[in-house]
């Protein structure tokens, strides 16, 4: 299991179900899987959802997320989370190197609390409450709010880039 994720393997999602055992050295599992279809999950926005349908994507109610056939995704690059974008090598996340001087600070210690939520809240629209980066979400929350900048370390400049939405996992790598 995915953490996370219990109906996936690594973006690959059931279609039909019979038995199939594995062993990973100390753990003998079962899981119900057998054509695995090359589905993967998207970041669509509610507000696009249509444009997602019209470009061949489908909503799976049972993980509450659009889904869309691997290699039918040319209409649909705008909601591809970056792992699977023909057009992204990896890695396709890496972690954030901040200057020693920023450490522990970040863009909601320096907000009000409603222009924070505000904005986070829009990167979790803009991606439909998905992880921009691997299409997941996290076991707690579904995703979480990162923020990008960038570091002018000559001039001491740092300059926000973005805010994306990300699971867990993808936050844990990016803040290691």
């Amino acid at each position: 299991m995915i953490r996370g994720r219990p109906d996936s393997i690594d973006g690959l999602y059931p279609e039909r179900l019979e038995t199939f055992s594995f062993h990973d050295g100390r753990v003998a599992a079962s899981f119900m899987v057998t054509a695995l279809t090359t589905l993967i999950p998207l970041c669509v926005p509610f507000e696009r959802r249509k444009e997602a349908a019209r470009g061949g994507a489908t909503f799976n109610g049972k993980q509450k997320c659009w889904m869309a056939q691997r290699d039918k995704l040319d209409a649909l690059l705008p909601f591809v989370p970056y792992r699977y974008r023909p057009d992204r090598k990896p890695p396709y996340i890496r972690p954030w190197m901040v200057p020693q001087a920023l450490w522990g600070f970040n863009l909601r210690a320096f907000l009000a609390p409603e222009d924070w939520n505000r904005i986070r809240k829009d990167a979790y629209a803009r991606a439909g409450s998905r992880c921009r980066v691997c299409g997941g979400r996290g076991p707690q929350w579904p995703v979480e709010a990162d923020e990008g900048w960038a570091y002018d370390d000559e001039r001491r400049i740092q300059t926000l880039k973005g805010v994306i939405s990300l699971c867990l996992d993808c936050h844990s790598v990016r803040h290691w």
